[in-house]
């Protein structure tokens, strides 16, 4: 185990542009010039709308360095997808969260969390969940192996036409977690709209019937058909879940809450498990829709009855650098316009050895500037977020297989000034 592991943005580029160079283990086929050219053309459609809203698409300047790292990562993930996962058909729908990513930053009422970026965010969360399938001698990964081969039936191997003792399984189990990884949050941006729709709908009602209409197409029989509905999950009692009103910390209805781990799942499906294709490519698209529609449950034993769903939440919620989000700044009353900044509240993470595991440091915002933003405008405190990275430490400890990672101390927070700051009085 080496004795510092350091977790940031290089880090993740590195992991991604590796794996972008691979050729493709599982899937049978070679992609020919006609589908590679449309590929490049989509990934550039793709990158120019990045471009046009990080607002360098016209200028004369450069990007900055750290907006060229996170491009650099949206190129990785288009190419993992277009060329190693032969998923031409998803590049597009990347377009469009691009687009709504950055429409969703900015919100009608501030009753809800902060927006953060969910453009790269899948890209970082991939690289780690990939180190850590790898860790100590590929651990994890045979441990999945394992499962997943005693689960053949329940994945539909037969039924596909496949046998259990012809599968590359450690390439089938990598390539369903690059799935996973890299499409978990395509529906987000579509969540927090649905979200942000109901905040309206509480003001103008719902002459249209439009509200009605999403909630129905949750239980609709089309979702009812995919394989999600085969697969032992209780779809009528979920979407059930996600229509309900739900009270958050400042008593702000939640409606939809969670919704895009549902519906982004059964957007895959529906788009992809089609007849003619590949069983190996299907069989890799249901279990990664499966992880995402779960990684997300109330119910522990339920995420971690599927371990690329235990995973997918383990490195969900381990990415926590450089998660940017816009914040509105006051106006100024002789300037006729309003002013914009971009946030970011921990910059790396570090994994320090310690004992037979790991220490987390998060390197938060060293500036006076940002901090006071945390402090102020979005109520940072240690409690609020040490929580959710308890759950982690908990569930981490649930299957064997992986470090334990030490995050919900708060000697983890770093700088020590940044500590001192958060700890006064308001």
């Amino acid at each position: 185990m080496p004795a510092k592991m350091i977790l940031d943005d290089d880090f993740a580029n590195r992991t991604l542009a590796e794996l972008a160079a691979r050729r493709p283990a599982v899937l049978a086929g070679v992609i020919g010039p006609t589908v590679s050219a449309r590929i490049r053309e989509k990934t550039a459609q793709c990158l120019a709308l990045f471009d046009k809203h990080r607002g360098f698409s016209t200028g004369p300047s450069s990007p900055p360095p750290d907006v060229l790292l996170e491009r650099q990562l949206l190129i990785h993930s288009l190419k993992i997808i277009g060329k190693i996962l032969n998923l031409e058909e998803i590049i597009p729908t990347y377009t469009c969260v691009v687009e709504a990513d950055w429409l969703s930053h900015i919100e009608l009422e501030k009753k809800e969390r902060r927006y953060r970026d969910h453009i790269t965010h899948p890209a970082r969360v991939t690289a780690i969940g990939w180190w850590l399938l790898h860790w100590n001698g590929n651990r994890l990964l045979n441990k999945f192996v394992q499962h997943y081969r005693r689960k053949a039936d329940d994945v539909g191997l037969r039924a596909l036409g496949l046998s259990p003792k012809t599968i590359d399984w450690p390439a089938l189990v990598e390539n369903a977690w690059l799935a996973a990884g890299l499409l978990h949050d395509t529906a987000y941006p579509l969540e927090y709209h649905l979200r942000t729709g109901h905040r309206l709908q509480n003001h103008f009602g719902d002459p249209l019937n439009l509200f009605s209409q999403v909630a129905g197409a949750f239980s609709s029989p089309t979702l009812r058909s995919t394989w999600l509905a085969k697969s032992g999950l209780d779809m009528a009692k979920r979407c059930q879940k996600l229509l309900a009103n739900k009270k958050g910390a400042q008593g702000s209805l939640k409606k939809f809450k969670n919704s895009h781990a549902l519906a982004g799942a059964t957007h895959h499906l529906l788009a992809l498990d089609v007849p003619g294709r590949n069983p190996l490519q299907i069989l890799i698209l249901r279990l990664a829709a499966r992880a995402i529609a779960t990684h997300h449950d109330d119910h522990d034993s339920d995420i971690i009855s599927d371990p690329l769903a235990w995973l997918l939440f383990i490195a969900d919620g381990l990415q926590a650098w450089r998660r940017t989000f816009m914040h509105r700044l006051p106006p100024i009353p002789s300037a006729q316009e309003t002013s914009f900044r971009f946030v970011i509240e921990c910059d790396r993470m570090e994994l320090v050895s310690n004992g037979d595991g790991y220490i987390a440091k998060f390197h938060m915002a060293p500036d006076t500037a940002t901090q006071e933003i945390l402090k102020n405008e979005y109520e940072w405190a240690f409690d609020k977020f040490a929580k959710p990275n308890q759950r982690i430490e908990k569930l981490m400890g649930k299957r064997k297989g992986l470090p334990k990672i030490e995050l919900a101390k708060e000697v983890c927070i770093q700088p020590a000034s940044f500590r001192r700051f958060m700890n006064m009085s308001r």
